[in-house]
């Protein structure tokens, strides 16, 4: 029997290959093929670009595809105003809270792994959360129920970001959570010192429960998150430009961060919060930490549509998404007061009732945004993956997310 012998060499240049093939662009369809219409899809062409003319936006990239299939992906305006290159797929945008839905996935490979239970106390891998306190009327009281993993995958667990009028939040603020120089280890612990702003379960509160996630899938994997998502998440799907920090050979494709002037132009945000992403980093924020492309995030979107699966390679069960999609909110518990109509599952935001949101959409609809308007939702229903991604703060200044997504609707024809 003959041997093959493959050396070193030959080995890395054909994963070279293999690396290049997935970075590229899906190839399109067009859009009578999968139901949608040509011609209303247009409509989304014209109001990207609209923005960009209109100088209230420097960068976007839009994106949609049914039934697996690409039928519109265009890139609009350049990386940098007055310079930069041209936007396109390629591009890489800071995505900030659309890390969560990736985050939430890793964890959930592990649940199928057999490794944790959703009801098992959070202080079962992390041993700091054990002594936790709730504030309650100026006292701090014991916990009712344990915090557990499920609290943590849908913003019930009591946990703040720090930024609301509150007594908690005041002290996120003077604990300075966000200090540099802290890995995720020790970011967590020091959370686990502070109260809750409420007892776990009893409501819905945006905040720092995607870090701690993170930090589980750190523990109950062995591996740091960056790693855990490398070769469980990013590898597999062929992500090849998403991650913690964008390397130099890459910053030429790194969309600006824009902010209002307020004279009714824009400038370009030069902070620690844009910058930070373009250094390596200790601190793995699962709630906000990495950068991606809109090819990259497409694949992981086409693979929860496609019920945990994209060009033959599983990362999760059909069963485990479908749990992941459905509402884990009591009855009457709301996600927060801007979203009627919509519950949250494992990760993601997802539509309850269309009519109630005032806007489009199926009812088991998953999304989310990330804070420099980054935008994605997952339609299972009608097997529609639909993105926006552009670079600019404050998030929902303009009403860039509601218009692509009606447009996108709009489009539908079967």
């Amino acid at each position: 029997m003959k041997i093959l012998k493959i050396t070193l060499p030959a080995f890395l240049a054909s994963l070279f290959l293999v690396t290049l093939v997935l970075a590229q662009p899906a190839p399109m369809t067009q859009a009578e093929m999968v139901g949608l219409s040509t011609e209303r899809l247009a409509k989304v062409k014209d109001k990207m670009q609209w923005y960009i003319d209109e100088g209230k936006l420097g960068s976007i990239v839009s994106v949609v595809a049914r039934k697996g299939k690409v039928v519109h992906m265009e890139g609009y305006g350049t990386t940098q105003i007055g310079g930069g290159t041209a936007v396109t797929p390629q591009t890489i945008f800071r995505i900030f809270s659309m890390s969560k839905p990736i985050v939430s996935v890793a964890l959930m490979t592990l649940y199928e792994d057999g490794k944790f239970h959703l009801d098992d106390p959070v202080a079962k891998y992390i041993p700091s959360f054990g002594k936790l306190k709730v504030y309650d009327n100026g006292k701090m009281v014991d916990l009712e129920r344990p915090m557990t993993v499920e609290h943590l995958l849908t913003h019930t667990s009591g946990l703040s970001y720090g930024w609301n009028p509150t007594p908690v939040d005041t002290m996120y603020a003077m604990a300075n959570i966000w200090e540099p120089g802290r890995n995720l280890e020790a970011f967590v612990d020091r959370i686990a010192t502070l109260p809750l702003n409420f007892q776990p379960g009893a409501r819905w509160e945006y905040g720092v429960s995607t870090d701690v996630v993170g930090r589980l899938v750190e523990v109950i994997s062995g591996q740091p998150l960056d790693q855990y998502l490398q070769e469980r998440i990013f590898a597999p799907l062929g992500m090849v430009d998403s991650g913690f920090f964008v390397p130099k050979d890459k910053l030429d494709r790194l969309a600006t961060v824009y902010a209002p002037d307020g004279k009714g132009g824009i400038f370009p945000m030069e902070t620690p919060l844009t910058n930070g992403i373009k250094s390596p980093t200790i601190f793995f924020s699962g709630g906000g930490g990495l950068a991606s492309t809109p090819t990259d995030y497409l694949r992981f979107a086409q693979m929860l549509v496609n019920g945990g699966e994209l060009d033959g390679t599983r990362i999760l069960g059909s069963k485990t998404v479908e749990l992941m999609l459905m509402n884990h909110l009591p009855d009457g518990m709301t996600v927060g007061s801007t979203n009627p109509g919509a519950g949250f599952g494992l990760g993601f935001m997802v539509t309850l009732n269309p009519a109630h949101r005032t806007e489009m959409g199926s009812v088991g609809e998953g999304t989310w945004s990330g804070l420099a308007n980054t935008f994605f939702w997952v339609d299972p229903e009608e097997e529609l993956v639909s993105m926006v991604f552009t670079q600019f703060l404050p998030h929902s200044f303009y009403p860039l997310h509601r218009e692509f997504k009606n447009l996108v609707y709009q489009s539908i024809i079967d």
